[in-house]
């Protein structure tokens, strides 16, 4: 398991790993606004628990959630994970969706292990001088691995996630593959995706390789686990 908090370097992009108690409300703040402008203001999401103001935040950011963020002279981009036998944005408000569509089809039914966690609200402030070949952000990419460096080192079978057209678009994109278990409507009739992200050394790799076809990942890199994230994290 990574011991928290954590800060890394990858590719010049810098990677944050911590709970909200390792850092100072500024930084939760500033997380809370970025996500709002993401959610709310660019993608014009109808997010229940919202209720005005300039932060987007709920009941699962609370001091066990684990927070990973790229960082450029402030957050740049992040991701939010919880354990799944803990209570969770996925299974507290989108159960129709793990449990079938409204004629009842089912799912394949979610277990409640240690292994399996979840991971919401990801999200990348635009920025250009992050874009590489194919205009994708490397920030991206290293958000993506970081994630699975995480679940790999914690072992972290898989994550279970929501996801709307775009971001199942950018996952494809970046090599790791979603297992789509359902999709659906969401609150203003777009598309969602109820999806398992394998958190394997696969994975891995795949999505490693991919950064390698954008951006100057070292080679060698694909050769170890352990690289280009740094042991000592």
């Amino acid at each position: 398991m990574i011991t928290l908090p954590c800060s890394i370097k990858v590719q010049g992009v810098e990677v944050r790993f911590f709970r909200s108690g390792d850092v100072s409300k500024n930084i939760m703040h500033d997380i809370y606004q970025k996500r709002k402008r993401a959610f709310i203001d660019r993608r014009g999401w109808d997010i229940r628990t919202y209720d005005g103001g300039d932060f987007e935040v709920d009941q699962f950011d609370d001091p066990t959630t684990i927070y990973i963020t790229t960082w450029h002279d402030e957050v740049s981009g992040c991701v939010r994970l919880r354990p799944y036998n803990s209570p969770n944005l996925t299974a507290c408000c989108f159960s129709w969706l793990i449990n079938g569509s409204s004629c009842g089809e089912k799912v394949i039914s979610l277990d409640h292990e240690a292994d399996f966690w979840e991971a919401s609200r990801f999200f990348v402030s635009p920025n250009f001088d992050f874009l590489g070949g194919g205009r994708s952000d490397i920030r991206m990419h290293v958000l993506l691995l970081a994630m699975l460096k995480f679940a790999i080192q914690g072992r972290v079978s898989k994550y279970a996630v929501i996801v709307d057209d775009l971001m199942m678009r950018l996952l494809r994109m970046s090599g790791w593959n979603p297992m789509l278990l359902n999709s659906g409507a969401g609150s203003n009739a777009e598309r969602i995706h109820y999806c398992h992200l394998p958190c394997n050394t696969s994975s891995y790799l795949s999505v490693l390789r991919r950064a390698q076809g954008s951006f100057s990942f070292p080679s060698r890199a694909v050769n170890s686990i352990g690289n280009p994230f740094p042991s000592s994290c």
